[in-house]
């Protein structure tokens, strides 16, 4: 497990086996320019210490302050903030942003083994939806289908894991630091490749690793809109098979790693196997943005920001 949240939840499953109290709050809602996106969480132990965050500190600094007096009730409560100028100037929430907290006390009795199941659950990339009944802190837990958070009078449901997907063409080191920073961005990776040579040895923890031509991975699980292909193996055979059949697709990022002479040299080869101008532009290459990187890792930054730039950018769209 690699995102916030998911690191949230392990802490918090640690923390309680440990046989501490923990208190874990969860964004609900937000309005204007908050600080971090609903359904973000934040675990708080007396004596441990803090996982995740809810605001650039100042929501954490005054949540903590109640907490600390006692202010607090143990069953699970909803608590605003930025709602009045008083708040906006004393918490410094940006442009008017403000949010809605569910904030649950947990005991290791009633809750390890809810959050032990959430957290086996994403451990293998799957999402998982849990309810929370604000009236009796009675708790239930079901599969989910898109990660999402919502309120309604009697309890909130809230969905955890990952709503995009990355395939990776190619076994090989720039593979392997890209993976690994997506999986922090929240996105549910695979690895495709047929060669022996590169996939020999090569695992990775929460990464599905996959011998099969790239076309078939791209045609059975990477053609919707939550998709992103990357193709990484400097083998046109790996690497075009994948961009040929993510044209066909819906996916938001297709990108191939290269310089800009190698980049040229694809699309002329692609235009010749069959790929329209205009499926062209869709395409990313070289991938990333430019930065002069070299390294597998800092190109993996570059690529990584890029990619996430995107993501944003249509779920942006998709609320405006």
């Amino acid at each position: 497990m690699h995102s916030s949240n998911c690191r949230v939840i392990e802490q918090v499953c640690q923390w309680l086996d440990e046989e501490e109290h923990v208190w874990l709050a969860s964004i609900v809602a937000t309005w204007g320019s908050s600080p971090r996106p609903a359904g973000s969480l934040l675990a708080y132990s007396p004596g441990k210490g803090i996982a995740g965050s809810l605001s650039g500190g100042c929501v954490e600094e005054d949540l903590l302050r109640q907490l600390a007096n006692n202010n607090i009730e143990t069953t699970p409560s909803i608590h605003s903030y930025g709602l009045t100028k008083n708040d906006q100037l004393k918490l410094a929430l940006p442009c008017g942003g403000n949010l809605s907290i569910l904030l649950e006390r947990l005991e290791k009795e009633f809750h390890l083994p809810h959050f032990r199941e959430i957290e086996a659950t994403l451990q293998q990339g799957q999402l998982i939806s849990r309810q929370v009944c604000t009236q009796t802190g009675a708790l239930a837990l079901q599969s989910g289908s898109t990660p999402s958070i919502d309120q309604n009078q009697t309890s909130i449901n809230h969905t955890l894991g990952p709503a995009f997907k990355l395939l990776l063409t190619g076994a090989g080191e720039t593979t392997r630091c890209v993976a690994e920073l997506a999986q922090a961005v929240d996105f549910a990776v695979t690895v495709c490749d047929f060669r022996d040579e590169f996939i020999e040895g090569w695992s990775m923890d929460d990464v599905e690793l996959v011998k099969a031509f790239p076309d078939d991975i791209v045609r059975e699980g990477f053609m919707g809109a939550n998709a992103a292909i990357i193709a990484l193996a400097h083998d046109p055979r790996v690497d075009d098979m994948a961009l040929m059949e993510a044209f066909n697709g819906n996916a938001f990022y297709i990108a191939a790693m290269g310089s800009s002479q190698t980049s040229e040299k694809r699309r002329a080869r692609l235009i010749e196997l069959g790929v329209s101008s205009d499926q062209l532009t869709r395409l990313f290459a070289p991938a990333g943005i430019p930065t002069g990187s070299k390294t597998p890792w800092e190109i993996a930054i570059s690529v990584v920001a890029q990619l996430t730039a995107e993501r944003n950018r249509i779920l942006q769209n998709k609320l405006s």
